[in-house]
């Protein structure tokens, strides 16, 4: 690991305009640079912010600040992680929003649609450079390499699952550069169905066995896989044997599967036993962390951006009386006390791990996590401004202050040249 590079890098993050509002203390940032160069190869990819935290012994707000100024100076990748909501299969990975292409995708483990939804599960994670870290990650080594690339790394499986799934017969995974072919056989243990599946290309091919009686004849099938998939998705032998010819046509190296159709006894494992998620920083949190919005957001929105929020909290204020402000202390002092109330509300939205959403005259849009972080906040404001008027040299020239919230189901949107929310009603 290149120590030297990265220590340079994190002390440039004080370059940073932004660093001013949002500092990170040197403490906390050696605190972490120690963990971080503590790190070992898998762990240095898809890194979990609030799992580095925790083990740093660190706050996850100041972990995720460094994570996105590390992000922006060149030292970390940062990735939005579609996962399957029920196996925790990372179904397709992203450097930024204008690669999103659809609101739905298919789970390849699960056979489901799945809807994008962005705080539940739409994973950010954050991979080291490989130049930096001199990792070189291969997801094809081992059937536990590729699992492990394609999987979130904040799922649990238990084990009793785990071991459901593994206990499959001639369960098998194998490897095929581009434009390479391998001969597959089928049918010597009288297993009837099959399932093959690629998570490079999201797809499934199904191969199912004839009469088991017959067992003198051996049918070839040709199959192909390419970036759409597997052609044909299904096969269906006549007889009790069958080989198939597969070819990559695909442009990269791609991974494969080959197991039984899930059984009842998976089935009652799942049901008993099912996967879990561990905290992960979610596609609601990123968008709602100001540093993040003002260091990466414009450059990442696609045009058509269209992503269900279930749960955000938004918080609306006004001032009271600003025409009267104005025509009483004229155009000039106004502005100037305007001003001074946005920097006491940015401030406090910050502080609660909140995101601007807009401002509009004088007044602001933000949004939270969580109703509990956008009630403390409004909380925080009213009593900030009355601080600020105490002071105020002529009781005429106090701010009066509206505040209004809303928890539900939003989109979220593109809207000029930022991210924009509109209720689903």
């Amino acid at each position: 690991m290149d120590q030297q590079l990265i220590k340079k890098r994190f002390e440039e993050i004080g370059e940073f305009p932004q660093f001013a509002e949002f500092p990170v203390e040197s403490e906390q940032l050696d605190r972490f640079i120690s963990y971080l160069l503590s790190l070992k190869g898998e762990q240095t990819v898809r890194i979990n912010p609030l799992d580095f935290a925790q083990h740093a012994d660190m706050d996850s707000a100041t972990v995720l600040s460094i994570f996105i100024y590390g992000s922006k100076s060149g030292l970390f990748s940062f990735e939005w992680n579609f996962i399957c909501p029920v196996c925790g299969g990372r179904e397709h990975s992203y450097e930024n929003l204008n690669q999103l292409e659809k609101t739905y995708y298919r789970c390849t483990l699960c056979d489901l649609d799945v809807e994008v939804v962005a705080d539940s599960h739409l994973e950010i994670s954050f991979t080291l450079r490989s130049d930096i870290s001199g990792y070189m990650h291969d997801p094809f080594l081992s059937l536990d390499s590729y699992w492990a690339h394609n999987f979130s790394h904040s799922i649990i499986w238990p084990d009793p699952l785990r071991e459901a799934f593994d206990s499959q017969q001639n369960l098998r995974f194998f490897s095929l550069d581009p434009g390479k072919k391998i001969s597959l056989a089928f049918g010597q243990n009288r297993m009837k169905s099959w399932r093959m599946l690629s998570f490079d290309s999201h797809a499934i091919c199904s191969i199912d066995m004839g009469d088991l009686k017959n067992t003198d004849r051996v049918e070839q099938v040709g199959l192909t896989h390419d970036a759409e998939g597997f052609t044909p998705g299904k096969i269906e032998f006549s007889s009790s044997k069958g080989k198939v010819d597969l070819v990559n046509n695909s442009d990269k190296t791609a991974g494969f599967i080959i197991g039984q159709p899930a059984n009842e006894h998976f089935f009652n494992m799942l049901r008993e036993h099912p996967p879990y998620f561990t905290p992960f920083v979610t596609g609601k949190m990123i968008l709602n962390n100001q540093l993040f919005r003002e260091l990466f957001l414009v450059d990442n929105l696609p045009d058509d951006l269209s992503m269900k929020i279930q749960d955000i909290t938004l918080l609306f204020t006004d001032l009271k009386g600003a025409t009267e402000l104005y025509d009483k202390t004229g155009d000039i002092y106004a502005y100037r006390l305007v001003k001074k109330h946005f920097r006491i509300l940015q401030k406090i939205v910050n502080t609660y791990n909140g995101g601007i959403v807009k401002t509009m005259g004088d007044a602001i849009v933000a949004s939270f996590n969580d109703a509990r972080s956008g009630l403390d906040a409004a909380s925080a404001m009213v009593k900030e401004i009355n601080a600020f008027n105490s002071t105020a040299s002529n009781m005429d020239h106090s701010l009066g202050l509206k505040i209004g919230l809303h928890r539900g189901e939003v989109i979220a949107v593109k809207a000029n040249q930022t991210l924009d929310y509109f209720d689903r009603l």
